[in-house]
């Protein structure tokens, strides 16, 4: 669990940085976040029911 938690923290750090940018990739992008929100949901929820 810790692991993910550190997997998405740097996948946010990425988007962070991806955003600063001018221009930008947005369908990478766009997979990136999806695939974030979905971890970060599945870890909340495991949070919540513990």
């Amino acid at each position: 669990m810790e692991k993910k938690v550190k997997n998405i923290l740097s996948r946010i750090k990425k988007i962070n940085q991806i955003i600063k940018q001018p221009s930008f990739n947005n369908t990478d992008n766009n997979e990136l976040l999806k695939k974030t929100m979905i971890s970060l949901e599945r870890i909340l929820k495991y949070i919540k029911n513990k």
